[in-house]
């Protein structure tokens, strides 16, 4: 996944906070995502964090994309059915051992390619 620090209407263009990552696949954004360096379980400003990635999911034209926070919580997935998108939210357990913080990191990475070689641009 190639991360970018720009992303405008599906195009690069716009500058997003660097903890932001795009994927982008012949010209075309196929992923967006944020990281965050706080625990999930309730934080309260998960609502504002879901707000950010609505609004990087509609510029990029795509139908979904994915949170990252540290720590607590579990994977959850919120569908806005009357935009037809899906936001989803992962976590990683920051207090194991290293081989075990790689494994969290390998099946994220191959489920941001999973969800990044499927995505239907809606633009």
């Amino acid at each position: 996944m190639k991360t970018s620090p720009v992303l405008s209407e599906g195009r690069p263009g716009r500058s997003l906070a660097s903890r932001s990552a795009a994927s982008w696949r012949s010209g075309v954004c196929s992923f967006v995502g944020d990281a965050k360096y706080r625990n999930y379980g309730g934080s309260p400003d998960a609502q504002d964090d879901l707000y950010q990635l609505l609004a990087y999911v509609v510029g990029s034209g795509l139908t979904g994309g994915m949170l990252i926070y540290a720590s607590g919580g579990h994977a959850e997935e919120h569908t806005i059915t009357k935009l037809d998108r899906t936001l989803r939210i992962a976590t990683l357990d920051l207090s194991g051992t290293p081989h075990a913080m790689l494994a969290q990191v390998d099946t994220l990475a191959t489920r941001i390619s999973a969800i990044s070689s499927s995505q239907p641009a809606l633009l």
